[in-house]
Formats: structure tokens, C-alpha cells, sequence
């Protein structure tokens, strides 16, 4: 596995993820990150993927709704997740 960039740190950051913290905990985190991605995937806008996650409990590292721009650095950092094994 190659290092991370700075470009993919930041992207980590943008997501809502901190330094300390660098893979999603439980089973909540990674639940959220497969679903934004299988929702992108399957032509979702972010906005309707942000709906969904409201509207099935998920919230924000920080516990706050989801919006389109915490969506869009979810989606972002993929390759991040891909490489953290997170998403296949």
C-alpha cells in the first residue's frame, strides 16, 4: 500500500474524520460510508443521499444531519476508504 498524500489527509479531514481517527468506527461509520457509496453509484444526487441518510439515523462524525457537502467529501475520499478497506 503506497502513503497517503497530502491531498488524501485532507480529504480524510474534509470527511469528518480526525488525525487520531484516520478509519471509521463501528459499524455506524462504515454502514454510512458503504450506503453514500452505493447510493452514488446508483445515480443518486447528493442531496437525495444526504435525505437518505437523515431519514435512516445516520448522522455526522460530529453528530449533525448530513448535508450535500459532508456527501460530496465522503465521496471524495473513496479512494481513501477503498485503500483503508472500508469499501471494496
Amino acid at each position: 500500500m503506497s502513503a497517503l498524500s497530502r491531498r488524501d489527509f485532507a480529504k480524510i479531514a474534509a470527511s469528518g474524520l480526525t488525525a487520531g481517527r484516520l478509519v471509521p468506527e463501528g459499524d455506524d461509520e462504515v454502514g454510512a460510508v458503504r450506503e453514500v457509496m452505493r447510493l452514488h453509484d446508483a445515480g443518486e444526487t447528493l442531496g437525495a443521499i444526504a435525505a437518505w441518510l437523515n431519514g435512516n439515523g445516520f448522522t455526522t462524525t460530529e453528530g449533525k444531519a448530513w448535508g450535500h457537502k459532508q456527501v460530496s467529501r465522503v465521496i471524495g475520499a473513496r479512494q481513501w476508504y477503498a485503500k483503508a478497506g472500508v469499501i471494496s
